[in-house]
């Protein structure tokens, strides 16, 4: 059986197992670098685009209480087994609005490149600026261009009971990452699934400045190279933090 999407959803079996903790590792060294320093232990911290939740469960080992919102139930299956004490809600970044005020949010693994149309993008700032408590942080990442220049490559995993293709391509005139899935899973008979994620390139200068119009009052930003990432997914990779 051939299904197409665009949702999440198939794709999390894929994360929680072949990239999720990969990634972890990469976004501790920068969480441990610029904000555990200057948060006590126990600071509640929203992970938004949460995934399957690699990088909550380390947090909550911490002992922060975590919570967590993702687009895809699936992901937030997983990410309730991987992190029993925290609280996943399924919620879309664009639309978050959240009762509870956190001092710290994060969003990591270039979750809001995903995030395709600018104006979009300036919602969900001005979300997570709504979203913070007096004084609060955000901390992310984003893919810049050197990222998808190196995106025209193709790869592949073969497991006894799924498998997948994976091919990138960036649309250098358009500013858009193309990633397509090809994904089959067995239960009872064999399903094929195609997969089409997309992501945008934004200008540093203009996450910058959507920060600020947001009301972000101190804004500063990393290279891989200031945590000492020297992994391929530091590549065109930076880092924010804004402060409200």
């Amino acid at each position: 059986m051939i299904c197409q999407t665009t949702s999440y959803n198939q794709f999390a079996r894929i994360y929680n197992r072949h990239w999720g903790s990969t990634f972890t590792e990469i976004a501790m060294s920068v969480i441990n670098k610029v904000l555990i320093p200057d948060i006590p232990s126990t600071t509640a911290i929203l992970d938004l685009c949460c995934g399957t939740g690699q990088l909550a469960v380390k947090l909550a080992n911490f002992g922060f209480s975590m919570y967590g919102v993702d687009i895809s139930e699936q992901m937030l299956k997983y990410a309730c087994k991987n992190v029993p004490q925290g609280r996943f809600f399924a919620t879309d970044a664009r639309t978050l609005s959240c009762k509870k005020k956190f001092p710290v949010v994060i969003s990591f693994f270039d979750s809001l490149n995903h995030i395709t149309e600018p104006f979009e993008l300036e919602h969900v700032f001005s979300n997570v600026y709504c979203t913070l408590t007096s004084e609060g942080s955000f901390l992310f990442d984003m893919n810049m261009r050197e990222a998808y220049q190196q995106w025209d490559r193709s790869s592949a995993v073969v497991e006894s009971d799924y498998a997948f293709f994976i091919r990138g391509y960036f649309d250098q005139q358009e500013m858009i990452g193309h990633t397509t899935i090809t994904l089959f899973t067995y239960s009872n008979q064999w399903y094929r699934y195609e997969i089409n994620l997309l992501q945008r390139c934004y200008d540093e200068a203009y996450i910058n400045n959507a920060l600020m119009k947001a009301g972000f009052r101190e804004v500063k930003n990393y290279t891989a190279d200031y945590f000492d990432i020297r992994h391929q997914l530091g590549i065109g990779r930076l880092f924010w933090l804004a402060k409200k």
